[in-house]
């Protein structure tokens, strides 16, 4: 990650838009994608890193293509390298060292990276999860674990990073949180677990059960022009 001075990210309503936008700012300047896909509900988002100028002309022209299609956007220099591990869903906790949980759910998946990025500098954390999937309609999520007092900095400047643009939509922190809050609660994460004993190796698996997921709110948009974002041309920077 020592290679990636700048990362931009841009979230468009429309897929179609978003490709183009894609196309064009990769054709502007020298930038890498890192995330490029559609998200919930029915946006499309780009992450790229790149040189500083590289990454603001890139997103220039990203923001020209897509016009009113632009739900938020940011430009971050020397981002905090756990961010990308964690939107991988690469990072294993070492379940000897689980403390404190920190939870913060954002309104937009951009505005999640501003969130994960300012916590990460605050306060000595580990965030190991960094989603805005299907799962979430389009809101971002977070989650950190650390000392309790740690992930309570963390958090609290999260949503510092965030609150002002109205994209907060709660937080919390569980200072003595069940092992299975870590682990994932309705996620399967046996793939990246120890190996189990040779003695339960060969043992039939039980079917599992089917989860109940409450039904999604849906998230305010964020066009640029509107809201928090009163002046299209201006950028958001941490």
């Amino acid at each position: 990650m020592s290679e990636i001075i700048s990362v931009g990210a841009i979230e468009f309503a429309s897929v179609a838009v978003g490709y183009q936008a894609l196309d064009a700012l990769m054709k502007s300047a020298t930038t890498k994608p890192h995330v490029a896909r559609p998200i919930s509900p029915g946006n499309f988002l780009v992450v790229f890193s790149g040189s500083v100028g590289d990454i603001n002309m890139a997103m220039e022209t990203a923001r020209r293509i897509g016009g009113s299609q632009v739900v938020d956007f940011l430009t971050v220099a020397n981002i905090h390298p756990t961010l990308f591990p964690a939107m991988a869903e690469e990072v294993v906790l070492n379940p000897e060292r689980l403390g404190a949980l920190g939870i913060v759910e954002t309104r937009t998946a951009v505005s999640a990276m501003v969130a994960a990025d300012a916590a990460c500098k605050a306060a000595s954390v580990e965030l190991f999860k960094l989603a805005f999937n299907t799962d979430l309609n389009g809101k971002g999520l977070l989650l950190l674990n650390g000392a309790l007092s740690d992930v309570q900095a963390a958090v609290s400047a999260g949503v510092d990073a965030i609150q002002d643009g109205g994209f907060i939509v709660a937080s919390a922190v569980i200072p003595r949180p069940e092992r299975e809050l870590f682990l994932g609660v309705g996620e399967d994460r046996r793939k990246k677990s120890a190996p189990e004993p040779e003695a339960f190796q060969n043992a039939p698996e039980e079917p599992e059960k089917p989860e109940k997921t409450a039904a999604p709110a849906s998230p305010r948009r964020r066009t640029a022009g509107t809201g928090a974002a009163k002046n299209a041309a201006a950028k958001k920077k941490v």
